[in-house]
């Protein structure tokens, strides 16, 4: 005996109620894949810009130190090359001031000479 009362809606077997909506579980699955990808997209750039992570931030740290001593005894080698070399120059001032003092003693002779014998300093300088 059928029944004249329509039965309800037979739907194919690939479709799912979603509300008040029918969608095919090919389109439920790619919305739900897009949705994931959005989160796992979203939590990737949340990971960007974090600082890394400790075992990183001290191997960036340890190559940062030895960098800087590196620099540190380059320094030291320059500073310890221009001290020497300050010295050097030091000396060699006082020697030539210890032979600027002699020539102009020796100037200062020879024109107390060249006043004495009555000659004029300006008229040996024509003989040379």
């Amino acid at each position: 005996m059928s029944s004249k009362i329509p039965r309800g809606l037979h739907l194919p077997a690939e479709t799912k109620k979603t509300g008040h909506k029918f969608e095919s579980k090919d389109a439920a699955a790619a919305s739900a894949t897009a949705q994931r990808s959005d989160v796992v997209l979203k939590s990737q750039k949340e990971n960007v810009p974090r600082v890394s992570t400790r075992y990183g931030q001290q191997a960036e740290l340890k190559e940062q130190n030895q960098q800087l001593m590196t620099v540190n005894e380059e320094l030291q080698k320059n500073l310890t090359e221009t001290q020497q070399r300050m010295a050097e120059l030091e000396m060699q001032f006082g020697d030539l001031e210890k032979e600027n003092a002699e020539v102009q003693k020796n100037l200062k002779d020879c024109h107390v000479l060249l006043v004495a014998a009555k000659m004029d300093p300006g008229c040996i300088d024509r003989l040379m």
